[in-house]
């Protein structure tokens, strides 16, 4: 779904994937026409080229941008040219899953024991570790048993779509269509609803089999 905005600074209509209140702009060219914004960022940078050490930590990756043959490459440039689907990629990935996030989240544990109490564990692995990346995503859980599906397990804070700084990809309709993408049907469980074990018993048990 999308939703209309107007931009503060040309004053066109344009169109966004998920709601958040710091949406103002329609480009960084009309981001960069407002002048509290246009102010903040000259003062941020002045102080940063003042400072020796801070200026030391604006590193190519940081920046990001490598360099290749003389050109300057951004990093989702990379993730369209195949990036993720190499070794190198595939490692760092799953190093990303396993070490910066501590997994399995306690949310994830209630559903790996719903389902292990529902028999279906020759239908559904935990990969929420970055055991499995389909893209840029890692999922909780996916189906062994032939069928193209997922299942993740949405913390009620984090995936929250109102929450200030949440992608698009990261709530629940653009999960979905993220996954839909690669042919995968995708269930979400949120936190709040594992309150209501019965439910989510149901929800999986309708998922897995229909």
């Amino acid at each position: 779904m999308m939703y209309k905005f107007i931009c503060e600074t040309c004053g066109k209509e344009f169109l966004r994937k998920c709601i958040r209140p710091n949406i103002r702009f329609c480009s960084r060219k009309c981001h960069w026409g407002d002048k509290k914004y246009k102010k903040k960022m000259i003062k941020i940078r002045e102080e940063i080229n003042n400072n020796p050490t801070l200026s030391m930590l604006k590193t190519r990756f940081q920046k990001g941008h490598e360099i290749n043959n003389g050109k300057h490459r951004s990093i989702s440039t990379e993730f369209k040219k195949g990036w993720s689907k190499t070794k190198w990629g595939k490692r760092l990935l799953k190093l990303r899953g396993a070490k910066i996030c501590k997994r399995p989240t306690k949310p994830e544990l209630n559903t790996m024991e719903i389902i292990n109490n529902l028999n279906l564990e020759n239908e559904w692995k935990y990969t929420g570790n970055g055991d499995v990346w389909i893209g840029i995503k890692n999922p909780d859980f996916l189906n062994i048993n032939g069928k193209k599906k997922i299942i993740e397990v949405f913390s009620d804070y984090w995936h929250n779509e109102h929450r200030v700084g949440i992608l698009s990809h990261q709530t629940e309709e653009g999960t979905k269509e993220f996954y839909k993408n690669y042919g995968f049907e995708t269930l979400i469980i949120w936190e709040r609803e594992l309150k209501n074990r019965n439910f989510v018993i149901e929800k999986i048990r309708g998922f897995t089999y229909g």
